[in-house]
């Protein structure tokens, strides 16, 4: 029954070995190709949530600016001084009126 000869079987063992080291090296190289791509992704997302800390952290550092600068002219208004306001002082009660007339006209 077992007609193969001593070269055939080590022919076949070789063959075996061969494809065996390629299917093992093919399935090793897929393998670092997919961690290497996971690395890659999550390194994305660390430089992103970093940005953004940054971005929050500046717009945190703008903030305190503006409250330190109220503090300063709050602070300043005790003493004595007072600033003029920039912005002139809007009569709520004439857009009332002009409300109430565009509000009687549409119905």
């Amino acid at each position: 029954m077992l007609t193969f000869e001593l070269p055939e079987i080590g022919m076949m063992i070789v063959g075996a070995a061969a494809v065996s080291a390629f299917a093992g090296y093919s399935f090793r190289k897929y393998k670092i190709k997919r961690t290497a791509s996971r690395i890659e992704e999550l390194e994305r997302e660390v430089l992103q949530s970093h940005s953004e800390i940054l971005q929050l952290q500046k717009e945190n550092i703008d903030i305190l600016k503006i409250v330190d600068e109220l503090k300063e002219s709050l602070a300043n208004k005790k003493d004595g001084e007072h600033e003029e306001i920039s912005q002139p002082v809007v009569d709520i009660s004439s857009r009332k009126k002009v409300f109430k007339q565009e509000a009687n006209s549409s119905k």
